[in-house]
């Protein structure tokens, strides 16, 4: 199959497998324009965590081609009058609700043009209805200020970034993956910056300290824990043929503590 520009649409929900909603969704995008290559990210996101549904747009949107439609389809009906979304940002375009889950992903979200999605006798709790019209617009070419008016103040959450100071960092992990890895919010480069070649130690729960970096999870002894940079460039923990979050009671929120020795 061709695909052709903003032919591919990506779904981050919070509809589960185990019903319907999915399908219907879906179904209406293919009713409308056959040609659509959909793609699943993850959809077994829990009804409002929006910084779940955050942490995986920011991982993979910069994957897909230019021109690729976002629906980031998350708690909804966060309010008694939803509002919902839509903008373009270096060639993407991202809809879904007004609940601040775009401001964890975007630091300028408060400087980009974002509508809002209005379109005349669709109910406000019919998200569905305001994503497929959202997403015919883009496909034939109208500009999204035809979608709504500007959305003057968007709902912005603060994301959640690591502390540090000369000799210190603390990180929380904010996921866990389907192999039990604890992935963490610091990224490669600010871990360099402040470490400045400096020996470290890494402290989490209980364990004795982690000192060095791991390249590859085989780098360790069979189910001992590692340290390493994921391919996103994400400090995680991990462990050799296990899991980390079982084997090492880590969980969503702990705090990691590096210490950096003279």
């Amino acid at each position: 199959m061709e695909i052709r520009k903003h032919n591919i649409v990506s779904l981050i929900t919070d509809y589960h497998l185990s019903d319907h909603y999915l399908g219907h969704l879906k179904g209406k995008i293919l009713s409308d324009y056959p040609d659509t290559v959909i793609v699943d990210i993850v959809h077994q996101i829990a009804v409002d965590d929006v910084s779940k549904a955050a942490f995986h747009l920011s991982e993979i949107y910069k994957s897909f081609p230019k021109g690729t439609i976002y629906v980031v389809s998350v708690n909804n009906h966060y309010d008694i009058d939803p509002k919902y979304m839509i903008f373009e940002s270096d060639g993407y375009y991202f809809m879904g609700p007004d609940n601040g889950v775009f401001s964890l992903v975007f630091d300028n979200l408060a400087h980009l043009d974002v509508f809002q999605i209005d379109f005349e006798g669709i109910s406000v709790f019919d998200a569905v209805s305001h994503y497929i019209h959202s997403i015919s617009f883009i496909r034939q070419g109208i500009p999204l200020h035809e979608i709504g008016p500007i959305l003057a103040s968007p709902y912005l959450l603060t994301p959640l970034h690591p502390v540090s100071s000369y000799y210190q960092m603390r990180a929380i992990i904010v996921h866990i993956d389907g192999y039990g890895n604890a992935i963490t919010n610091l990224k490669y480069e600010e871990f360099e910056k402040i470490r400045d070649g400096r020996k470290f130690r890494l402290f989490y729960n209980p364990h004795d300290p982690i000192s060095e970096l791991s390249i590859s999870y085989a780098q360790v002894e069979y189910r001992d824990p590692l340290i390493q940079f994921n391919n996103f460039g994400y400090l995680e923990l991990a462990v050799y043929m296990g899991n980390a979050a079982q084997q090492l009671n880590l969980k969503i929120g702990d705090t990691i503590q590096i210490d950096f020795v003279p």
